[in-house]
């Protein structure tokens, strides 16, 4: 089984990034819920949207925004219901929206029944479903994920006098994926939301979950081979469900979470995240074209690029000096800055509010090869709270209008969990999508523009694809395809307006302008680029 087996959906997706919690409460009981979410589908539509990604929405003590999970085959009750849960799906079905959830196999809330009786019970049935050691090993095998919230990735539990494994919170037990049984309850998960009409899954910390214990009788390579399991267990219910991997690892190591096209389909491409925001604080182009070649030597594998997603931008994959100087541009102050080198931000605050810039960013993200994804709020220019805890920063409600608690919800202040951001620049009187729709020389706008442009030319997603050198280091150009599909890209990263000719990119003809940030006149062979501007261009159908 490799890639050939189907239609490859997913390189056509523009995939938005949601959290049901935090989208729109249709009860007025402080909580996002399904059928909020369902009303909320004509505006995604609207937007462009083809596929959703839902972070989990399953029953949880919500120590970690629901990636603690008690019960995996079922529906939050603060979300609503299963019937709700359906009439979303086929509400989606309806307009061509495929779904993606969050499988997270990594580990289980402490408060998993599972859990419960582990740590009660040596002969529990299910003790081995996590990771135990008699005595706490003196070296960590991995280094605490969230230092200054943890200090160790072992906890002790007094009723078996034993310590459990945890590579997040405390909260959340490692299972033991080696397991049989555990790989048995996996399937079943897997198996139950795709009867249910989900297209697939995002798999969560896919990275984490490789990394093996000491002294363990399995290794990283049987978990990637456990990856080829999950994947024909979808392939038997629905041969186009896709897997899309959190795969935040160096470029050398990726190429084994997709195997020979056998395993997961897609990852978040977290090293041209990173390398995007290093471009854009040095304002040269160099950054994005070394992501560009390491994307050139995988084999398997379809790219996600994103600009922000649930968590924290992480730096992890840039160098101590290329960190240093995003994090100096990017998070200045150490109350922006979470764990190790993550940043705690919003785009657009990080942009200080710049339109060009932010229009730029997500130009690139949208030029690049592979598929673009939103994280909802992006297409408005949400921003962030620096005075709540972690990531708390940048998971707000979304802003929907400029009245009580942004359109969220009606129900009292004090019933918001994660309550709205209101005063300030970014708050929801000044930053909401009512107003956005309005207006048309918004973010949301462009936003629809720039979606709709995307999806006119596929061949961004999987044509061929050159860079051309050019001698101003702020500019980008892009070549996507041949013949009538040709498309010239270019993106000027500096603040200083340059031109090129076409002549000496190699391109003889004429290009039409499809997408830009301004209106520019024609000058012959001499192609101008605005500072912090972009222009996609259809090419002479007769040039190769």
């Amino acid at each position: 089984m490799g890639e050939e087996f189907s239609k490859k959906w997913y390189t056509d997706a523009i995939v938005y990034g949601l959290d049901v919690k935090l989208f729109q409460d249709s009860n007025n009981d402080g909580f996002g819920d399904f059928q909020g979410l369902t009303s909320r589908l004509d505006y995604l539509q609207e937007l462009g949207i083809n596929c959703l990604w839902l972070m989990p929405f399953y029953p949880s003590p919500l120590k970690d925004y629901g990636y603690d999970v008690c019960d995996f085959l079922t529906v939050d009750p603060r979300l609503g219901t299963m019937d709700d849960f359906l009439n979303f799906v086929q509400a989606c079905k309806e307009r061509g929206i495929r779904i993606l959830t969050d499988l997270v196999i990594n580990h289980t809330s402490t408060e998993h029944p599972w859990f419960i009786q582990a740590k009660c019970y040596r002969d529990s049935p299910y003790r081995d479903y996590y990771i135990w050691r008699d005595e706490k090993p003196k070296n960590e095998h991995k280094k605490v994920m969230f230092e200054g919230v943890e200090d160790s990735i072992w906890e002790y539990v007094s009723q078996t006098d034993s310590y459990y494994l945890h590579s997040y919170y405390r909260e959340q037990a490692d299972l033991n994926v080696a397991n049989h049984k555990v790989k048995e309850e996996i399937y079943k998960i897997v198996r139950f939301w795709l009867d249910l009409g989900i297209s697939g899954f995002r798999i969560d910390a896919a990275h984490t979950l490789t990394e093996t214990p000491p002294n363990s009788p399995y290794t990283k390579k049987d978990i990637l081979a456990f990856l080829e399991e999950i994947r024909k267990c979808c392939y038997e219910l629905d041969p186009e469900a896709v897997l899309l991997g959190e795969v935040d690892v160096s470029p050398s190591s990726i190429q084994g979470y997709f195997g020979k096209g056998n395993r997961m389909q897609m990852f978040f491409n977290f090293y041209s995240n990173q390398h995007t925001m290093l471009a854009m604080a040095r304002k040269e182009a160099a950054p994005l074209v070394k992501t560009l070649n390491i994307k050139a030597r995988l084999r398997y594998g379809h790219a996600l690029n994103f600009v922000r997603h649930h968590d924290e931008l992480n730096t992890g994959q840039l160098t101590k000096k290329e960190q240093k100087e995003v994090l100096e541009r990017f998070a200045p102050m150490e109350k922006m800055r979470i764990f190790n080198g993550g940043i705690k931000r919003e785009l657009a605050p990080m942009m200080d509010n710049d339109i060009r810039k932010i229009k730029l960013t997500y130009a690139i993200i949208f030029s690049l090869p592979g598929s673009p994804m939103l994280h909802y709020g992006e297409e408005i220019g949400m921003g962030d709270d620096l005075d709540r805890e972690l990531r708390a920063a940048v998971r707000l409600p979304m802003q929907w209008s400029n009245t009580t608690h942004g359109g969220f919800s009606a129900a009292p202040l004090e019933y918001l969990r994660y309550p709205p951001l209101k005063l300030g620049e970014y708050g929801y009187r000044k930053v909401n999508v009512e107003d956005q729709k309005k207006d048309k020389g918004s973010l949301y706008h462009f936003m629809c523009q720039l979606i709709r442009r995307r999806k006119e030319h596929p061949q961004i997603g999987t044509a061929e694809w050159e860079q051309i050198a050019v001698e101003f280091p702020g500019l980008l150009l892009l070549k996507y395809g041949k013949g009538e599909y040709a498309l010239l890209i270019a993106l000027n990263l500096a603040s200083k307006k340059t031109a090129f000719s076409l002549q000496e990119a190699g391109i003889s003809g004429t290009v039409e302008d499809i997408l830009s940030e301004s209106d520019y006149k024609k000058s012959g062979d001499k192609i101008a680029v605005n500072g912090y501007g972009f222009r996609w261009m259809k090419l002479d159908k007769h040039q190769n």
